[in-house]
């Protein structure tokens, strides 16, 4: 039985940080991850006239996995922040 991926726009991620310096981002994300998040950068797009590195967690396509994962990110003192 093969899984199919939900559409992108049912899809939650947390941002934690939007960073302008590069190494600042793979700080936070090293963090993260040592904490057991899936997390990763998304990096500025070429020519961003306001260039941000966006240290987000996720993916997570059912509401209650990212709900849950919300409490265990507010519990480690971050402030996530939803994008859909």
């Amino acid at each position: 039985k093969s899984t199919v991926p939900p559409p992108p726009g049912n899809v939650i991620h947390y941002q934690i940080g939007a960073l302008s310096q590069s190494s600042d981002a793979e700080k936070l994300l090293s963090e993260l991850k040592k904490k057991g998040f899936r997390a990763f950068i998304l990096a500025p797009a070429p020519g961003d006239r306001n260039p941000l590195f966006r240290v987000q967690v996720g993916p997570f396509a059912e509401e209650h996995e990212a709900d849950l994962v919300r409490r265990q990110l507010e519990s480690a003192k971050y402030k996530p922040i939803v994008k859909r």
